[in-house]
């Protein structure tokens, strides 16, 4: 499978707030960054899908957007500080999943089946591989998005996508995970959530 970006951000470059009326970029006084400080991604799940549709992702929080049917989206310039979580040096990524999102360990313990389809994961794959070569020196780190706010995002991108994706990009790239307040859920890294 070949990656394919369908580059959205001459399309979002006016857009400044999500569906929630959230800010889109950053707070801070500095919305934009050099190149150079990015040093890892930081994979997260929308908890929503809307279909093939590209235009409706538009106002998605997130510098890629990787569908359900594993279409990758650029939806901001790599330069945008966005109002995510560590988004001073880092990429992030959103996945479309079903509503309410993909399954946490306790309710696949409890026999939820809903998981990415391989389609998806060979897409997030292939785009952290992407990003991995435009920085190959700088980046060094990928997060998932409850280690920085488990209390509310305490599944965020969930244990599938971790283990498929970040726990892959570990072993492949030798990127890291830690040096941030929260670590990776002992349960998302067992074997048996392999799409």
């Amino acid at each position: 499978m070949s990656l394919t970006i369908i580059d959205r951000t001459a399309e979002t470059a006016g857009i400044t707030h999500n569906l929630s009326g959230i800010q889109i970029l950053t707070r801070a006084s500095d919305t934009t960054r050099e190149l150079s400080r990015i040093n890892a991604i930081v994979l997260h799940q929308m908890n929503f899908s809307r279909g093939g549709d590209v235009t409706l992702y538009d106002t998605v929080i997130a510098h890629y957007a990787v569908l359900t049917d594993g279409s990758v989206l650029q939806l901001r310039p790599l330069t945008d500080i966005l109002n995510d979580a560590h988004s001073g040096p880092g990429v992030e990524i959103e996945f479309a999943s079903p509503v309410g999102g993909y399954p946490s360990v306790q309710r696949i313990r409890r026999g939820a089946a809903e998981r990415p389809h391989h389609v998806q994961i060979e897409a997030g794959r292939k785009l952290v591989e992407h990003i991995r070569g435009l920085f190959p020196s700088n980046l060094r780190f990928i997060y998932s998005h409850q280690q920085f706010n488990p209390t509310v995002k305490g599944n965020c991108p969930g244990p599938h996508l971790w283990y498929n994706i970040g726990e892959w990009a570990k072993l492949k790239f030798a990127l890291r995970s830690e040096g941030v307040s929260n670590s990776i859920p002992a349960a998302w890294t067992d074997s048996s959530l392999a799409c």
